[in-house]
């Protein structure tokens, strides 16, 4: 048994993708308050998608600012408006880490 099995990851990441895009629908999109190590809180836009993504497949998808400018330009501002959209995830790297980014 894999220790990621009994205490998985909360948030995808580009470590968790198995393939290099997925087509997924936007399920919700809600804030949360999240705290990077010596950071204070700040609100982060989080995604659930239809069908779940990854490795352990409940993950969500915290958006950067690449991203949500990217669902932004594709979508347009209001969040609301995401839910029910089809998306594609991709499989990249950034400084040498894999990350995920939604296609344009």
């Amino acid at each position: 048994m894999h220790i990621r099995d009994i205490y998985p990851a909360k948030y995808l990441k580009g470590e968790h993708l198995e393939a290099d895009a997925y087509e997924v629908e936007i399920s919700a999109v809600t804030v949360e308050e999240l705290t990077a190590p010596g950071q204070e809180p700040e609100p982060k836009a989080i995604l659930r998608f239809n069908p779940p993504v990854g490795t352990h497949k409940a993950r969500r998808l915290v958006l950067n600012k690449t991203n949500s400018d990217t669902l932004e330009t594709l979508l347009g501002p209001e969040t609301d408006a995401w839910v029910g959209e089809t998306v594609t995830l991709s499989l990249q790297s950034w400084s040498g880490k894999p990350v995920v980014r939604i296609a344009h």
